[in-house]
């Protein structure tokens, strides 16, 4: 797997510092970085941005937590309006509420920082007539 995912700042100071908690942090990392960034179709599953397919036994064993804490910081995460968990015939299927909001403004400023440096980076015909210019004006 490749790419990078955003830690919003707001998920520090979110919910009365639920993040801080027990294993919160490791449960919300580990869904933002399993969440889907795009639409695709999962063994016959259509997952929406900000979707996944797991199991609590998968998600356990990834953050190193038991079974039963896993299931209960998903229920509390659900209650707090941060996840929506369902359960299909390929697993329990997560969607990160507010997916665009976590993540797409980090797309938005990478967007930005590519396309600001594409309009900055001069062209190398351009650079040899700056370096001509400049040796005759030595001259």
């Amino acid at each position: 797997m490749s790419g990078y995912w955003c830690f919003h700042r707001s998920l520090l100071d979110w919910k009365n510092g639920l993040f801080m908690k027990g294993n919160y942090a490791r449960i919300i990392c580990f869904i933002l970085s399993e969440a889907g960034y795009k639409k695709k179709t999962y063994n016959g599953t259509e997952l929406q941005l900000g979707e996944f397919v797991t199991s609590y036994d998968y998600i356990a064993k990834r953050c190193c937590i038991t079974k039963s804490s896993t299931r209960s910081a998903l229920k509390t995460l659900e209650k707090q309006h941060f996840i929506r968990t369902r359960t299909s015939f390929q697993g329990t299927v997560i969607t990160v509420l507010n997916y665009e909001h976590y993540q797409n403004s980090a797309r938005s400023v990478h967007a930005k920082g590519t396309q600001n440096a594409r309009k900055t980076t001069p062209s190398k015909k351009k650079e040899q007539i700056n370096k001509k210019e400049y040796i005759e004006q030595q001259r």
